[in-house]
């Protein structure tokens, strides 16, 4: 599935390999890991394999929001 749902500024997807950087930043971070509920820090290749997973199993459909360009 590569579907996307575009507003005027934002646009919700699924998440993507390629966006486990930039979610492995944020759940390393303090305040972000208690909200979330997490435990121990996290890594790229570990945010990866989750996506992997989610998308393989399809135990979810974690979903991305992220700006559209200007």
């Amino acid at each position: 599935m590569n579907q996307e749902i575009k507003g005027k500024r934002i646009i919700l997807r699924e998440q993507r390999e390629e966006d486990a950087l930039f979610f492995s930043y944020w759940f390393n971070q303090p305040q972000i890991m208690f909200q979330c509920g997490f435990e121990k820090p996290t890594d790229e290749e570990e945010v990866k394999t989750c996506i992997t997973i989610d998308r393989e199993t399809r135990s979810g459909l974690p979903l991305q929001i992220s700006t559209a360009p200007s």
